[in-house]
């Protein structure tokens, strides 16, 4: 569930941010952004078992470069 959301929040966001901000590589550099975060709280924690919010939070994530890239293919560039 959480992949799908990731993909229905990436494909909401990245047309939002357009609409808002009107220029491309804008958008580009504040998802980047938004996802090296995300990865950077993600290598910080060491504990064998993961919270479930970390989980969660990283399907999310994965779910958000899916939708992100699979964009890009449909748009061609």
């Amino acid at each position: 569930i959480s992949l799908l959301f990731g993909y229905f929040l990436g494909s909401n966001i990245t047309v939002y941010f357009l609409e808002k901000f009107g220029q491309r590589p804008l958008v580009v550099l504040i998802m980047v952004i938004i996802i090296e975060v995300l990865i950077r709280l993600r290598s910080r924690i060491k504990r064998s078992p993961w919270p479930l919010y970390m989980l969660t939070l990283d399907n999310v994530r994965i779910g958000t470069v899916y939708s992100v890239v699979l964009e890009a293919f449909k748009l061609g560039s």
